[in-house]
C-alpha cells in the first residue's frame, strides 16, 4: 500500500463502501473465535499437567494416562489448527481487499479512450 497513496483516498470514502458492516461482524466473528480457541489450548495444557502429576502421584495408572494423552494431543492440533484458520481468514479477506481497491486505483489511473481522444485532438 505505500506504493498507492491514493488507497488512503479509496478507503476514505465511506460512502459508497457496503461492507463496511459485514467486515466488522467477520473480524467480530474471528475475534471471538480466536479467543474460544486459546482457551481452550489453555484448558487442555493445564489438563495435561494435572494428568502428567496425577500419575507421578501413583494416582493414574500408564495405560490411561497414554490414552488421555492421546485425546489430549488429538485435541490441542484441532484447536490449533482452528485457530491459525481463523487468524488467517481476516487476513485473506483484507488482503483481497486491498487487491480489489489497488484494481480501482489502476482503473482510475488508466486513460480511456474518450480521454484518449480528447487528448489528442488537442
Amino acid at each position: 500500500m505505500a506504493g498507492h497513496p491514493e488507497l488512503l483516498v479509496f478507503r476514505s470514502i465511506q460512502l459508497s463502501w457496503p461492507f463496511d458492516g459485514e467486515l466488522a461482524v467477520l473480524d467480530q466473528g474471528n475475534a471471538e473465535e480466536r479467543e474460544r480457541q486459546q482457551k481452550r489450548i489453555e484448558l487442555l495444557t493445564s489438563e495435561r499437567r494435572k494428568l502428567l502429576q496425577a500419575h507421578y502421584a501413583d494416582a493414574l495408572p500408564l495405560d490411561l494416562l497414554k490414552s488421555e494423552q492421546k485425546r489430549i494431543s488429538d485435541e490441542l492440533e484441532a484447536a490449533e489448527r482452528l485457530l491459525h484458520a481463523a487468524e488467517a481468514k481476516m487476513q485473506r479477506v483484507m488482503i483481497a481487499v486491498e487487491h480489489a481497491l489497488s484494481l480501482l486505483v489502476d482503473c482510475y489511473h488508466r486513460p480511456t479512450v474518450h480521454n484518449q481522444r480528447q487528448g489528442s485532438a488537442q
